[in-house]
């Protein structure tokens, strides 16, 4: 079965393609359009064009990373907000289109699992990277490697639990 992961954005979405618990796609899409909505017609496109590779008959998962306010980090509520517009939007369209339900972790869940620790996301992201080349053999960016971690942490939890 197939574990198709999304961490999306307005701009940079990674994506990772799991069966079972071997990676065997993942990859980065970068929206282009200058408004926000253009972006995320664009990004919901991309997600199609990965989505519709696989027969959904053998899709046990489609995983999104849950969005979370930074607020205490001074975080953008405006960026919350899109985020939040774009997750919602995503959900909607996956499950209207594929008749799926999408999945959502929390970044601290997927990091948790995955052993990813740091003070800080800059060295929570660096150490992400640092373990999908340790695992995978691979130089990712920093999408990519959320992606495929997210990925790795639901196709793990189909296998072993079958499902969340």
């Amino acid at each position: 079965m197939y574990t198709i992961s999304f961490d999306q954005a307005s701009s940079d979405t990674g994506y990772s393609v799991f069966k079972g618990d071997e990676l065997l796609d993942y990859g980065k899409f970068k929206a282009k359009g200058s408004d926000f909505f253009d972006r995320v017609v664009e990004t919901r496109d991309f997600i199609d064009s990965i989505i519709g590779a696989y027969d959904l008959d053998q899709v046990a998962t489609i995983a999104l990373e849950d969005i979370q306010f930074q607020g205490f980090r001074g975080g953008n509520v405006v960026t919350f907000k899109r985020l939040a517009q774009l997750q919602g939007i995503l959900i909607l369209h996956i499950q209207e289109k594929y008749s799926v339900d999408v999945e959502l972790a929390n970044a601290s869940q997927w990091k948790s699992y995955n052993g990813v620790k740091g003070r800080g996301r800059t060295e929570q992201k660096r150490n992400a990277q640092k373990l999908v080349g340790d695992l995978y053999g691979l130089s990712v960016t920093q999408d990519e490697a959320d992606a495929i971690l997210l990925g790795r942490f639901f196709a793990n939890q189909s296998m072993n639990w079958g499902g969340l």
